[in-house]
């Protein structure tokens, strides 16, 4: 339920207990500032506003800019890595800047980018991306590093997982490699290189290395 932070107080106060008494309905507090271009300072404290007394799960902050002569579009993000170190507990914020200007920001914000479809006729909103031109923009920006992933298990030529997980991963232009790890025990794979790698990103175990695999594990 997407709440604007600036609302009245007590109409805002009796939408929220209405919403958490059914249980179901999770809470982002939002606030756009349209034509006004406002400092650092001001943004980070929008984000506070918008966690809402603490009884919202997430929030979003539209900001207008002047010009991004100095990087301006950036300012919604930065100011949403701020914020979130100021209160607990933290929750997701979305950091977006209004119009073509503010395309960049779609790339850069982490998380819940609202976009549009190549089938759409027009979009919702100017400078809103595809999925697919903000998955490019992240490559191209190296925002999403190549991580590898692997099935674990012995005698496992016959698996079709890397093609399948593989154009998983193609589909949404994600740069990640999935192959076989082919070994006998589970000694060998921990001390071997996919799992030392620092762009490990994980793997799928199977029968029998599912129990072996347990005391490596950091969380069951």
């Amino acid at each position: 339920l997407d709440v604007e932070s600036a609302w009245d107080a007590a109409l805002t106060d009796k939408l929220l207990s209405d919403a958490e008494e059914r249980y179901t309905s999770l809470i982002l507090g939002s606030h756009h500032v349209v034509g006004t271009h406002v400092s650092l300072d001001d943004a980070v404290g929008l984000y506070r506003q918008c966690r809402m007394n603490d009884r919202a799960h997430g929030a979003k902050v539209v900001l207008s800019i002047d010009s991004n002569e100095n990087d301006e579009d950036q300012l919604a993000y930065v100011a949403a890595l701020k914020a979130s170190k100021l209160d607990e507990p933290r929750i997701p914020n979305i950091g977006l800047i209004l119009g073509e200007a503010g395309s960049y920001s779609r790339i850069i914000n982490p998380r819940f980018t609202p976009v549009t479809h190549e089938c759409l006729p027009a979009k919702a909103a100017p400078g809103q991306l595809t999925a697919v031109e903000i998955m490019a923009g992240r490559l191209l920006t190296a925002l999403v590093p190549a991580e590898w992933y692997a099935i674990l298990r012995h005698n496992i030529a016959y698996s079709v997982s890397p093609q399948m997980q593989g154009s998983a991963f193609a589909a949404v232009k994600l740069p990640h490699t999935y192959s076989r790890a082919d070994v006998e025990t589970v000694e060998e794979f921990v001390e071997g290189p996919i799992w030392n790698d620092e762009d490990f990103g994980g793997c799928s175990v199977t029968i029998p290395h599912k129990r072996n695999v347990i005391e490596h594990l950091d969380v069951l």
